[in-house]
C-alpha cells in the first residue's frame, strides 16, 4: 500500500524507491506525485506494465529518474537503473548543497559580489554591491559595469577585461571609482576572476566573478595622509615626529635648515639632543603634564 510506504519513507533512510504506478490505494502519476511530495530528494525508478511513451516522458518530467516496463528486460537492467538512479541522486544532492552554500555566501557576503557575462553585462549582484552604489538588483541586472563606472576609469577596466577574454590573464584587480545613484563617488577595489569552459578547448569565459571591496574611506585617509605629508615637507617651520618611546623618526627640511642637524644626526635619538641646558627639571615636567592632560603644549624654549 502507498500509505504504508509513505510512513516508511517518513521514518527511514531510503536510497531509492522502486515504484509501481498501479497500487491498491493509488494509481498512475498521482502515485509518483505523492512519493515525490513526501521525499523530494529520493530518486524514484518507475517499474510498470504500462508501455506508454507519453506516460513515460510525463513521469520523467515529474521527477522520476527512470521508467522501466515489466518484462522489457532482465534483472541486470533493473539493477543498473537503480545504481544509476542512486548515483545521479547523490550528484544532484551534492550540487544542490554546493549551490545552497554559494547562495548563502553570495547573499550575506560583507563585500560586493557580482556575476557577469564575458563582455561585462551583469547577471546577478548581491545586496552588498547594490548597497554600495545605491541601486536595487533589478536596476543593475542586464546593464554593463561601464554604466556605473567613472568615465575616467572605464577604459582601463575595459582593457583588462578584454585581455582576460582573449586568454591573456585569468584574473585581475584594480582600484576604480563607481558612480552611486545619489551622485557620490565610491572608490572600489574589484578583483575579477574568469570561469572558463563550454568551448572545445575550455578557454571561453563563461562567466566572470567580481568581488568588490569598498575602499572609499581608505582612499580618503590616504588622500589626507598625502596632503599632510605635503604640508609637513613644505612647511617653513621646523617639524619632527617621534614614536611612542620619544625617538625621532622623521624631520622635515625646515628642521635641518633651522637647527643645522641633518636627518641622520637625530633619527633614532630623543629630542634631548636639542637640549640647551637652560631649562630646569620642573620646566620639562610642566611640558609633559600639559601633553598628558590636553594632548598638546605650547610655548617657547631654548634649543
Amino acid at each position: 500500500l502507498l500509505g504504508d510506504a509513505l510512513d516508511l519513507l517518513a521514518r527511514e533512510h531510503v536510497d531509492v524507491v522502486l515504484l509501481d504506478l498501479s497500487l491498491p490505494d493509488s494509481f498512475g502519476l498521482d502515485t509518483l506525485a505523492r512519493v515525490k511530495a513526501a521525499r523530494p530528494l529520493v530518486p524514484v525508478v518507475v517499474l510498470t506494465r504500462t508501455k506508454d511513451e507519453v506516460l513515460a516522458l510525463e513521469a520523467l518530467r515529474r521527477g522520476a529518474q527512470d521508467y522501466l516496463v515489466k518484462g522489457g528486460g532482465d534483472g541486470d537492467l533493473v539493477r543498473r537503473a537503480i545504481r544509476y538512479a542512486i548515483e545521479r541522486s547523490r550528484v544532484e544532492v551534492a550540487l544542490r548543497l554546493s549551490e545552497d552554500r554559494f547562495r548563502a555566501v553570495f547573499q550575506n557576503a560583507g563585500v560586493g559580489v557580482v556575476l557577469s557575462e564575458a563582455e561585462g553585462r551583469i547577471v546577478q549582484a548581491n545586496p552588498a554591491f547594490c548597497s554600495m552604489i545605491g541601486y536595487a538588483e533589478a536596476e543593475v541586472v542586464g546593464r554593463s559595469f561601464r554604466d556605473f563606472s567613472h568615465p575616467e576609469d572605464a577604459a582601463r577596466a575595459d582593457a583588462l577585461r578584454a585581455e582576460m577574454r582573449a586568454g591573456g590573464r585569468d584574473s585581475y584587480n584594480l582600484t576604480k571609482r563607481y558612480l552611486a545613484r545619489d551622485g557620490r563617488v565610491v572608490w572600489g577595489r574589484p578583483t575579477v576572476t574568469a570561469v572558463r569552459g563550454s568551448d572545445s578547448d575550455g578557454s571561453e569565459v563563461r562567466v566572470a566573478v567580481t568581488v568588490v571591496e569598498d575602499v572609499t574611506e581608505r582612499q580618503r585617509l590616504e588622500d589626507h595622509m598625502r596632503l599632510a605629508a605635503t604640508v609637513f615637507e613644505n612647511s617653513g617651520d621646523g617639524l619632527f615626529v617621534t614614536d611612542d618611546h620619544c625617538n625621532i623618526v622623521h624631520v622635515n627640511p625646515a628642521f635641518t635648515e633651522i637647527t643645522g642637524f641633518d636627518p641622520e644626526d637625530v633619527l633614532g635619538k630623543t629630542p634631548k639632543v636639542l637640549s640647551s641646558g637652560r631649562h630646569d627639571h620642573e620646566f620639562y615636567e610642566r611640558m609633559w603634564e600639559s601633553l598628558r592632560d590636553s594632548g598638546k603644549c605650547q610655548g617657547e624654549m631654548w634649543d
